[in-house]
């Protein structure tokens, strides 16, 4: 899998998401050319997980005009945020994790800035 540069750019990006959405926590995909995608999060209690419906990612790809059957998963990045300073994936990340994706999350500290951890 080819996972992407964690650029201060893109770090900022997810930043920006993740404190837009907190106390939620946020959910989306990076792309290979570091596209930062939000998606829409569908759990019931958000500020304690995240819920991503398959609908939603296939929805966003093609409003990118990127062909669903044509992609390359291994170059995508599915991430999300901890707003509430949890460092690192759960064990309820860790036991949805989909082994064709890279997964990254990332950690709102109290000052507002990130921590990302890949897993």
């Amino acid at each position: 899998m080819t996972a992407p540069l964690l650029t201060d750019r893109l770090l900022d990006k997810l930043r920006q998401v993740a404190l837009q959405r907190s106390p939620i926590e946020a959910v989306g995909l990076i792309l290979w050319d570091d596209r930062v995608i939000e998606l829409p999060n569908r759990s019931m209690d958000a500020r304690k997980g995240f819920v991503l419906f398959p609908a939603d990612v296939k929805l966003a790809l093609e409003g990118l005009k990127i062909d669903w059957g044509q992609v390359d998963w291994a170059t995508i990045t599915l991430w999300h945020s901890h707003p509430s300073g949890g460092v690192g994936p759960s064990r309820i990340d860790m036991k949805n994790k989909l082994p064709q994706l890279n997964h990254l999350v990332v950690t709102l500290t109290e000052d507002r800035q990130v921590i990302p951890t890949w897993y």
